[in-house]
């Protein structure tokens, strides 16, 4: 995944980014803007050789885990 980002030399440049996990990922899920600010400025400024795991409920030894980030 690119983004568009101003260059000094060219004005517009691509710029790899972080890939979201999912990549359709629903921001809405996130419970505020926060939280959506914060995935959105990592997975804008990690390359794209990053995965980023918003958020994720697992079970484990039958008890409920939510993930906030990975």
């Amino acid at each position: 995944m690119h983004r568009l980002a101003p260059s000094e030399s060219t004005g517009w440049d691509n710029v790899a980014m972080g890939q979201l996990v999912p990549e359709d990922f629903d921001f809405s899920l996130l419970k505020n803007d926060s939280e959506r600010e914060v995935v959105r400025a990592i997975r804008d400024q990690l390359s794209d050789h990053w995965r980023v795991i918003p958020n994720f409920l697992f079970n484990h030894e039958h008890r409920d885990h939510e993930n906030q980030f990975s």
